[in-house]
């Protein structure tokens, strides 16, 4: 009895010192400070693309064949992308001469108010339509997108969306809704992998006199300069646009068009988890597509592209198999040597076609949408035809949708092209409160990361870039800013990029002095 007594004595005391032990713990992590523990940082691992993100399609150019699909029709959110249809919108109109190259545009209030990336426009202010094309092709200016919708759509950047998805059902991309025309975060706008390499199509066949603004390097306004960024322009050779996009909950996408000894390839990759990651494997599918073609002289067919002076496609041709051609690409991508490939880790949630017997050669109508046109596929080896009757069209809701949160509850912050704000340490991607939440991240980006002031302007666009290719996993797009001054009598260029919260700016600086790349965190002009 009096063992049966100590025993329980030295479990009770044994109780008690794990009590001691764990009650710091406890304490350490009660509610309050759990939430601020979380809400402190956020460990993202930018290898792979989130599932729920991740999609990609390569089509030709001129016939609109699959060569390579990976979650080609699951929903995802556009982001930027969306300018492409608010430009083809604008470019019908510049075809139908109700508006000009030369017509001025007002920006109202609402326009004024976007969150960047953005021209930053006082209310009232007037920007021509060529300005205005270059604004979203270089910059994808928010507040750009919402003066070109209220200009076409009575003032209503609403009614201009409604405008958006008909005219996205009529070219046959069944599975877009539009809510707004810059692709700024909304839960109804909604999109796929195919539907985009449809509208790059349309965009590139049907307006080829337009098509030009989307390899425009860069353009001037209101005293600064700012560059493309599509990174692709000056990387891949035969690159010609198109669009980029990013948001939190879209990841990094990409629709490229590129042409080589007059074949013409049109990919989309959507959901990178960097700028970098996106990139390179958009020029890895391209590539890829490029080099089947050389040792298969069916595998593309002879562009003619429009805007280099061709006369097109027309009724473009495909023989072939599209399933054995989509086999050849997978050949392709395959990794060459024995060890691993470093591009391999991008190669997600890949699912083979059942095969279909073959039907024969199919035709590829003229890009134009023409009414009481049905769609005509070859299941096996075609992208949607381009032409498509809206009345058969499932339609889709347009209406009020409730303001979109970040995961954690903070609320929705300025996104764009611009992908900043993500920080990397140890391969993570550090992502801090400060840079999720709090009114300095959600209505204030007036700071920039200043590497320099420079003789020429020439010599501040190298910089800038020189300082971007180390630092593109934690600049993401950032705005890419170079702007005169004058000092002493002469005319310097600063170079910077922007626009971010003070926190952010001070980040990045920290981390890019750490690579070796000097650069401090300024106060934007006229902030």
């Amino acid at each position: 009895m009096h063992g049966k007594s100590r025993f329980r004595s030295n479990i009770i005391s044994a109780c008690l010192t794990a009590l001691m032990v764990l009650l710091p713990a406890v304490a350490i992590t009660s509610p309050a400070d759990a939430r601020a523990k979380k809400a402190t940082t956020h460990v993202i691992k930018p290898l792979l693309p989130s599932p729920e993100k991740d999609a990609a399609l390569v089509v030709d150019g001129a016939t609109g064949k699959i060569l390579y699909e990976r979650n080609p029709d699951a929903i995802r959110y556009p982001a930027s992308l969306t300018k492409m249809m608010t430009l083809y919108l604008l470019f019908e109109a510049l075809d139908k001469g109700s508006i000009s190259l030369d017509t001025p545009m007002i920006t109202s209030v609402h326009a004024s108010e976007q969150e960047p990336t953005k021209l930053a426009m006082g209310a009232g202010a007037s920007i021509p339509v060529d300005t205005a094309i270059k604004a979203i092709t270089v910059l994808s200016a928010n507040d750009v997108a919402v003066v070109i919708a209220e200009a076409l759509g009575g003032g209503s950047e609403e009614t201009f969306a409604q405008m958006m998805t008909e005219k996205a059902h009529q070219l046959g991309m069944t599975h877009t809704n539009f809510h707004n025309a810059s692709g700024l975060p909304d839960p109804l706008q909604l999109t796929t992998a195919r539907d985009m390499a449809l509208l790059a199509r349309h965009i590139a066949y049907d307006f080829p006199q337009y098509y030009h603004y989307f390899s425009v390097p860069g353009f001037s306004y209101g005293g600064r300069n700012y560059v493309t960024h599509d990174n692709l322009l000056a990387a891949f050779d035969g690159a010609d646009g198109i669009k980029t996009g990013y948001t939190i909950l879209s990841g990094f996408n990409l629709v490229t068009s590129a042409v080589r000894n007059n074949k013409h390839v049109i990919g989309v990759v959507l959901g990178g988890p960097t700028a970098a990651v996106r990139d390179r494997e958009m020029m890895r599918l391209l590539t890829a597509a490029f080099d089947v073609a050389k040792d298969n002289p069916t595998f593309l067919v002879d562009a003619n592209v429009p805007w280099k002076g061709g006369k097109g496609p027309q009724n473009a041709l495909f023989t072939g198999n599209g399933l054995e051609d989509q086999g050849l690409m997978l050949a392709a991508l395959e990794p060459k040597s024995k060890g691993k490939s470093k591009d391999k880790a991008i190669l997600v949630a890949e699912t083979k076609a059942p095969r279909v017997e073959n039907t024969g050669p199919a035709v590829i109508p003229i890009l134009k949408p023409a009414p009481e046109v049905t769609q005509v596929a070859d299941a096996a080896s075609t992208a949607p035809t381009l032409k498509r009757d809206p009345s058969k069209m499932p339609a889709l809701q347009l209406g009020p949708g409730p303001s979109l949160r970040v995961a954690d509850g903070s609320t929705q912050i300025a996104q764009g092209d611009s992908g900043a704000g993500v920080a990397v340490a140890g391969g993570s991607a550090i992502v801090t409160a400060g840079m999720l939440a709090g009114p300095d991240t959600a209505t204030v980006k007036r700071w920039a990361v200043q590497i320099g002031a420079f003789a020429s302007e020439t010599l501040a666009q190298a910089k800038l870039s020189a300082f971007l290719q180390r630092g593109v996993d934690v600049l993401g797009q950032a705005q890419k800013l170079i702007i005169p001054f004058r000092s002493d009598g002469r005319t310097l260029y600063r170079a910077r990029l922007g626009m971010f919260a003070e926190a952010e700016a001070r980040a990045i600086c920290r981390l890019m002095v750490k690579r070796g790349q000097a650069c401090f965190a300024a106060v934007a002009e006229g902030s």
